[in-house]
């Protein structure tokens, strides 16, 4: 699943994996990529057809186009009782817990509750 807008302002790099997405929907959402961009404004910053490029560690390609994809398009990741499937549910919950995006953990779990029990008397 690629994540890429033509007039996207931001490269986020995972791996060998690009994305082109916009700063401002992330620092909106996300406390942890807000204070990523303001310290990535340095001149020696990696640019990429003049866009700042910011690399993502520890994180798998395919976690963080679930996580960009759900910030960018409201209608990949519906609360319940739209389904998901358990990959994107966990590769959001992982990533949002990361980078502290409170509302799409939120949603992951609710997901995530619906088909686990949760407790051990369920």
């Amino acid at each position: 699943m690629d994540v890429w807008f033509d007039d996207g302002n931001t490269i986020v790099a995972v791996g060998d994996k690009r994305f082109c997405v916009y700063a401002g929907i992330l620092s909106s959402m996300s406390s942890i990529f807000r204070d990523m961009f303001q310290v990535s404004k340095s001149p020696q910053q990696e640019h990429v057809d003049g866009r700042p490029v910011v690399h993502l560690v520890g994180d798998s390609p395919e976690d963080v186009s679930y996580l960009l994809k759900a910030m960018h398009d409201i209608s990949f990741f519906l609360p319940p009782p739209a389904r998901v499937s358990f990959a994107v549910a966990s590769g959001i919950l992982r990533t949002s817990t990361k980078y502290d995006i409170s509302i799409l953990r939120h949603r992951a779990l609710l997901h995530l509750s619906k088909v686990y029990a949760t407790s051990l008397s369920e």
